[in-house]
């Protein structure tokens, strides 16, 4: 017709026990039954496959009552609302209409709402109602499954993903029926939107009035293909700011778990699983647990009354939670397998509340059964029955007897007759018709009861047995239950006992097992004891044992038997199985042939049974969506933290790529705020992977993660393949091309470049693309100085790489355009013009130019001695070496009036290369020996990047100097074109680093100690010698704390001495630790003083060598200072005069004098004299030294007190030539002067003889000498 399969109207009609399949209807009608102003009855029917092309895919109710009863609707669609039925209860547009709909028992199943962009939105996967008054409707012990709505309409939403109860706006709500949800289940129904503005509703979205009770919502979802917009998941109650009148709505024992909200990215308050606007609704007594991201909100006025829930996430600060809200693990018994019953230790029983501001909770759970005491929060109550059991005997009045505990039990006679009447009651007492099968027993057994007989069923609500007693007498005494099983459920009597009481209980069973003893997955367990022998306190044997009782609780489930011992024996094991998983407390005790038994002697076990998997859970990290996460070779793995009931949780499995990566337990993991991790422990190698978790209780059951998560390792950098590296190029000349290849096996090449600079240059890189392909490096940037380059790469996670991989970067030697000459450094000619020693040119070529000697000797000639010199050193000088090469030291001087014809000196060296940076230059040196270097680079290369072998700096390693005029510091730098000599306290090579900042390597250094101010202790006496214009006055000698008095790094070693040149040394060549020459001898303090031997080489130049010596002030004042001339046997208190001089005479080129220098308390000072007396005991005049002389003799005088001196040189014929010392004031001492051959004049005198006088007084004025001398002057 167009209007669907059945078009009724004004009519009662009855569908049973029919298939009901495959209708349509191209008008917007229902496509199975549509049925207007009557009465519709659907009972044991399937009503499936559907389609409406407007509301109600299956049932149109429109102003009509229904019954529809134990049916199920399966894969009714519509295009606009109510996949399978559409109810309208105003469909006479406004008219109150009374209608009663009762939907029982019945399944809805994969019904849709498949909206598109004409009908805008979705109402109703499986139920759309309009409501209007006069409506109503309950929907009870239903099922709604997989039901959905869908829409893709911008602007559009999709609601009500199984039912959908529209609101009506400005509507009063007075003297409305509410609409009645009970105990029902609804699960992974579904509203969906594929829009970027749209809204999306729950499960189940109210309108209207309505009760939900004892009701489960487990897995509903929303989704949401676009960006924006959320909704509720499960239940939503919506109503807007324009209600009239008061609003009745519940929300009462419900479960709800699992709902979510997927592809969200809105605020927490659009993903509650439930909702309340405007509802004045009272939400008592629920569970709201395990819903991803959930957050549950009540704003203040949107409930009448909240309380008593448990809620996994809610806002604690809230106003609109009472005072009895909780958060605990609900401890469901099996979330795997859908079971969420609580479990006996749940927090939640008994926890709700029976009222709630006149509300009173629901009486059954949902599945009808009977709740107990305060009823549990959930839909489900611990300990509930399908019905409320009484159990009645026919006995009035009678005996009764008292056991020992207190017990009233009645008594019975031989050969009575009674009836036992159970049953089934509400929990109000009335009776129930139940039509449950029966069973009856006698506890212990019927040795001494006869079942006479019984109903077989309670149809009706009730049940009798009959039941006779023994005529014998040995009955007496005996005692027993009536058990009966009414269904799944049993009660049992109280205890009766046939004419008098049999004193004495038997005795506890023996040494009680139980296997298995641990966690099981296996529900059978076997209890085994021994049955003792039963003897009386006067040793006579006990009456006959009939068997023993068992009993198995977990404290909600209680299960006894009797165990029946054959006739003349006994048992002593009892095999169970459990009913369900738990912790279950076994007892055993016996019983004799009366029915004693005393369950207080009874021995105990527990038993363990857990066939439950561990709870389902999901991998968090590492995990890719969209794009590979990469890792470290050790991820820190991350999941969701659930539990497991019972047992608990025993390890986790990590398996990687199938296999297994580690197992952990409890102890190995961490814990925090619901999620577990674990820092990986095994390296993996680079490459991508599949992972998931085995989460493995104590009876080991597993349970696999959720889902299986994936990652890759990429610790590797891209590889790079050079094949042609740069090693000679020519100056000002493009190089060859650079070609490189970057490849990576994970991730990817982000870029491949290239870095090059001039060697030297200590700036920044030029740097160019190398993706792009081949490049080479202009002429323009390559100078003889070298050239440096590398090439790195990185991947897509940041791995870098770096070519070359075994040192900084790849050195290029540069070939130079024009000759390597010294006249660009020197256009006026090279130094070391002149014949003196000071003279001497120290330098070295920073070029690759083979042997050099070929060049000087082409210019100077061949060396004779005379015209020009030219020396190297290596533990000794080396006149006119065979070789003059890069990276030595040379001694060059030359008579310029020798070659007036080919001033000024220059040498062209020809061609030369430059020298490789990386790696550094090595330098092959001799411990204990000096050496001439030069500095291979034509560029500075700074000290602190010259080093040992083993890193330690050059001036930790031993001593440098360089050469102008005389031995000096080398300075900061070591320069090119100059000449170093250096000394080795240890090390066998000199590393010369020129790789520059970032790369060159800083030597290792101890603290500068010259950089430490010295304290009181600590002195320092600088020793400088000059003669004419040869100056030495790299000396010192002193005592610093951190000094050792060994080889350290406050000492130099003493550089050799330069033919014709003055030097000054500490000669330790003597001592046992580190002997040698040294310049500067640095020492720890002590309390007595220190003493240093020193030589002095000066030239036989007819001049006058000063010592002058700096710092004195320094030494502490009880210290005596001298300088002791072992050569003269003379010495000078340097208290008087911080100098001392002698006369260059000789008939050597050189004149050697040895001193001692003594710092120390008097008695020091003494003990250390060199065999020369300090302190002399008497005033004298010493013989001029040398006698005869020329040109300069030295005179000493010795003072035994303070005194005045006078010392005058006169002829032969008594003439004053001149005075040595006029009347001048000098300590006790001696004192040594010396004699030039001059007069006051400054003229030299003539040979012959001469006299000194000297004249000395006492402070007292008083003369002590008055004597003279003959000298001679020779010429």
């Amino acid at each position: 017709t167009g209007f669907g399969t059945f078009h009724l109207s004004g009519i009662d009609a009855t569908f049973k026990n029919l298939v009901i399949e495959n209708g349509s209807s191209e008008e917007e009608n229902s496509a199975a039954i549509l049925m207007v102003d009557g009465e519709l009855i659907v009972e044991n029917s399937i009503v499936r496959n559907h389609y409406s092309n407007g509301s109600g895919g299956a049932i149109g109710l429109n102003n009509s009552s229904a019954l529809i009863k134990n049916s199920l609707f399966k894969e009714n669609s519509a295009r606009y609302n109510a996949g399978a039925i559409n109810i309208n209860n105003d469909y006479s547009g406004g008219e109150e209409v009374p209608v009663k709909i009762e939907i029982i028992n019945t399944v809805f199943q994969g019904n849709r709402v498949n909206g598109s962009d004409q009908t805008g939105s979705a109402h109703g996967g499986a139920i759309r109602v309009w409501p209007n008054k006069g409506l109503d409707l309950s929907i009870v012990q239903s099922t709604f499954f997989q039901n959905e709505v869908y829409c893709y309409m911008d602007g559009a939403g999709a609601v009500g993903g199984a039912i959908d109860v529209g609101y009506r706006d400005e509507f009063d709500f007075s003297n409305i029926i509410p609409i009645k949800i009970d105990a029902s289940i609804f699960k992974n129904n579904r509203s969906e939107v594929q829009n970027d503005n749209m809204w999306m509703g729950a499960a189940v979205l109210i309108g209207w009035p309505t009760h939900i009770t004892n009701s489960l919502f487990d897995g509903n979802f929303i989704q949401n293909k676009g960006s924006n917009g959320g909704g509720q998941t499960a239940v939503s109650y919506n109503f807007g700011d324009n209600v009239q009148g008061q609003l009745d709505n519940v929300f009462a024992n419900n479960t709800v778990v699992n709902n979510y909200f997927s592809n969200s990215n809105s605020g927490t308050n659009n993903h509650s699983p439930i909702a309340f606007w405007h509802s004045n609704a009272t939400v008592i007594n629920n569970v709201v647990w395990d819903n991803p991201n959930g957050f549950v909100y009540f704003g203040e006025d949107d409930v009448k009354l909240n309380n008593h829930n448990n809620l996994e996430n809610w806002d604690q600060n809230g106003t609109g939670y009472g005072p009895q809200t909780f958060s605990h693990d609900p401890k469901f018994k099996n979330v795997n397998n859908d079971n969420y019953q609580l479990s006996s230790n749940s927090l939640l029983i008994d926890a709700g509340t029976q009222e709630a501001d006149g509300y009173l909770a629901p009486v059954t759970d949902l599945r009808g059964f009977f709740r107990v005491g305060n009823p549990d929060i959930g839909a489900f109550e611990v300990g509930a029955s399908k019905y409320l059991l009484a159990l009645e005997d026919d006995i009035e009045g009678g005996e009764v007897e008292v056991l020992d505990d207190g017990t009233i039990v009645p008594v019975v006679k031989l050969e009575e007759e009674i009836t036992f009447k159970v049953l089934t009651n509400d929990i109000n007492g009335d009776i129930i018709s139940s039509n449950e099968q029966i069973s009856w027993n006698v506890f212990p057994n019927q040795k001494y009861i006869t079942f006479l007989s019984g109903d077989n069923n309670t149809e009706g609500g009730d049940a009798e047995a009959t039941f006779k007693i023994t005529d014998e007498d040995k009955g007496k005494g005996f005692r027993f239950r009536i058990e009966v099983g009414v269904g799944e459920a049993s009660i049992r009597s109280q205890m009766y006992v046939i004419e008098e009481i049999a004193k004495g209980s038997p005795p506890p069973v023996l040494d009680l097992t139980i296997t298995p003893s641990g966690w099981s997955n296996d529900p059978n367990f076997t209890l085994e004891w021994n049955t003792p022998t039963w003897k009386l306190d006067d040793g006579s044997q006990g009456r006959e044992l009939i068997g023993a009782v068992a009993e198995v609780t977990d404290g909600v489930i209680n299960y006894n038997q009797f165990l029946q011992f054959p006739t003349g024996d006994t048992l002593t094991s009892f095999n169970f199985s459990l009913p369900e998983a738990g912790e279950f407390h076994t007892e055993v005790w016996l019983v004799d042939e009366y029915g004693n038994e005393d369950q207080d002697s009874a021995k105990s076990a527990k038993a363990y049974f857990d066939n439950i998997p561990p709870d389902n859970f999901n991998l968090y990290f590492p995990r890719s969506i969209e794009e590979i996460i990469y890792t470290s070779d050790k991820p820190s793995f991350v999941w969701e933290e659930r539990g497991d009931y019972p047992s608990g949780i025993k390890e986790w499995r990590i398996i990687v790529n199938n296999n297994i990566y580690g197992t952990y337990n409890v102890n190995d993991v961490t814990f925090d705020n619901g999620d577990i991790y674990i820092d990986g422990d095994v390296a993996l190698p680079d490459g991508y992977y599949d992972w998931w978790i085995e989460a493995v209780d104590m009876a080991e059951n597993i349970t696999n993660s959720s889902d299986t998560a994936n990652f890759g390792v990429d610790l590797s950098p891209p590889n790079i393949n050079h094949p042609s590296p740069l090693i000679t190029i020519d100056e000002n000349t493009t190089s060859p091309s650079i070609n490189a290849s970057f490849s990576d096996g994970a991730s990817g090449v982000n870029f491949g470049r290239l870095h090059y600079r001039r060697a030297g240059s200590g700036g920044g890189f030029v740097t160019v693309d190398l993706l792009a392909g081949p490049t080479n490096i202009p002429g323009s940037d390559i100078k003889k100085d070298g050239l440096e380059y590398y090439i790195d790469t990185e991947d897509n996670v940041g791995n870098y790489g770096y070519w070359p991989q075994d040192k900084a970067f790849q050195s290029v030697k540069v070939r130079s355009e024009d000759a390597i000459s010294t006249a660009s450094q020197w256009a006026s000619g090279v130094p070391g013009q002149g014949t003196d020693s000071t003279n001497y040119w120290f330098f070295s070529i920073p070029f690759d130019v083979g042997n050099a000697k070929n060049v000087i000797t082409s210019v100077m000639g061949q060396s004779d001695g005379f015209n020009y010199r030219l020396y190297g050193y290596n533990n000794g000088w080396q006149e006119n070496p065979g070789s003059v090469s890069m990276g030595n030291g040379y001694f060059f001087i030359y008579d310029p009036s020798k070659y007036e014809d080919i001033l000024p000196i220059r040498f062209d060296f020809g061609q030369g290369v430059s020298t490789a940076t990386d790696p550094p230059f090595k330098v092959s040196v001799s411990p204990g020996n000096w050496k001439f270097i030069g500095s291979p680079y034509n560029f500075n290369v700074p000290l602190s990047n010259i080093y040992t072998e083993d890193g330690s700096s050059l001036n930790d390693a031993g001593s440098i100097y360089s050469w102008n005029g005389s031995w000096g510091s080398a300075g900061s730098t070591m320069q090119p074109w100059k000449g170093y000599i250096f000394k080795s306290g240890g090390a066998t090579e000199l590393h010369i680093d020129a790789r520059g900042s970032g790369f060159g390597k800083m030597a290792k250094s101890v603290a500068n100690g010259d950089d430490i101010p010295m304290n009181g202790e600590e002195w320092i006496i600088d020793i400088i010698a000059t003669t004419g214009e040869a100056r030495d006055e790299m000396n010192a000698v002193g005592v610093r704390h951190m000094a050792k008095d060994g080889y350290d790094r406050f000492d130099e070693f003493e550089p050799p001495v330069v033919p014709g040149n003055l030097t000054v040394r500490v000669d330790n060549r003597k001592r046992e630790v580190s002997p040698d020459l040294y310049a500067k001898d640095i020492r720890k303090p002590n309390e007595t003083g220190h003493y240093w031997d020193l030589q002095v080489f000066a030239p036989t130049n007819g001049l006058r060598t000063y010592l002058t010596f700096e710092g004195l002030g320094y030494i502490p004042q009880e210290y005596d200072v001298f300088l002791i001339n072992k050569t003269t046997k003379q010495a000078k208190n340097l208290e008087w005069e911080s100098s001392y001089r002698f006369a260059n005479t000789g008939s050597e080129n050189y004149l050697k004098q040895d001193f001692r220098l003594v710092v120390g308390t008097k008695k020091f000072v003494e003990d250390n004299n060199a065999g020369v007396n300090l302190y002399p005991d008497a005033f004298t005049l010493a013989q001029n030294y040398p006698n005869p002389f020329n040109p300069q003799t030295s005179i000493m005088i010795s003072l035994e007190e303070d005194a005045q001196v006078d010392l005058i040189i006169y002829n032969l014929l008594g003439e004053e030539i001149t005075r040595l010392a006029a009347n001048e004031r000098r300590p006790a001492g001696y004192y040594n002067f010396i004699w030039n051959g001059r007069n006051d004049m400054g003229t030299k005198v003539s040979t012959g003889v001469y006299f000194y006088h000297a004249l000395i007084r006492n402070e007292q004025g008083k003369v002590v000498l008055n004597k003279t001398r003959k000298m001679i002057f020779l010429k």
